[in-house]
């Protein structure tokens, strides 16, 4: 027969196997959950860390868009002014070439060619409008052109060249050397290879 120690010893045996047992499952279930608990911080971590990096990945993105498209604008500004300071040059020239060629000889043919064209496009009757430095010379040297009415003095032409009406001031057409230096000047942007895009 057990005797009381023997039996409290075998009691004691059982409840340290038993707590024993309990212990390690209590270490399982605590593992488990500490892994879980983990895999789902990681996960959080994870699914943070990725929103975060995508927001400044974007936030990157945008801001270095914007830079590009000032830097671009920029670019565009410059290359139109620059574009302007060189047509502005070459008119410039133009415009002292004219100056010479009114001065000329020539100048008297190119009106009378001029004003002969605008006087087939108005009709009989037509006003001839100059600039008034150039009044004397058509008075003088261009009166015989047939269906001229009259020479008049015009403020808006500067270069050269002339402008008609007819009487009744209902139809006009311009023949200026400002009307073909702009019409040259739209022709040499377009043809100029000076592109802003």
């Amino acid at each position: 027969m057990l005797n009381q120690n023997d039996k409290i010893e075998r009691f004691s045996e059982i409840i340290n196997k038993n707590a024993l047992s309990q212990c390690k499952k209590i270490e399982k279930q605590t593992e488990k959950f500490r892994k879980e608990q983990l895999k789902d911080l990681e996960s959080k971590a994870k699914a943070e860390l990725e929103s975060r990096l995508e927001y400044e990945a974007q936030r990157i993105t945008t801001r270095k868009g914007s830079r590009i498209s000032a830097l671009v604008s920029q670019s565009k500004k410059n290359l139109a002014k620059k574009r302007e300071e060189i047509t502005s040059s070459v008119f410039e020239k133009v415009n002292e070439k004219l100056a010479a060629f009114t001065k000329s000889a020539d100048y008297v043919s190119f009106l009378r060619k001029s004003i002969t064209s605008l006087v087939a496009e108005i009709g009989d009757g037509a006003v001839i409008y100059v600039r008034e430095s150039d009044l004397p010379l058509c008075r003088e040297k261009l009166a015989d052109i047939k269906g001229v009415a009259a020479f008049e003095k015009s403020g808006d032409i500067k270069l050269g060249g002339a402008s008609a009406s007819n009487a009744e001031r209902t139809v006009f057409a311009v023949d200026t050397l400002e009307s073909r230096v702009a019409a040259q000047r739209e022709l040499f942007k377009e043809r100029s290879a000076l592109s802003i895009e």
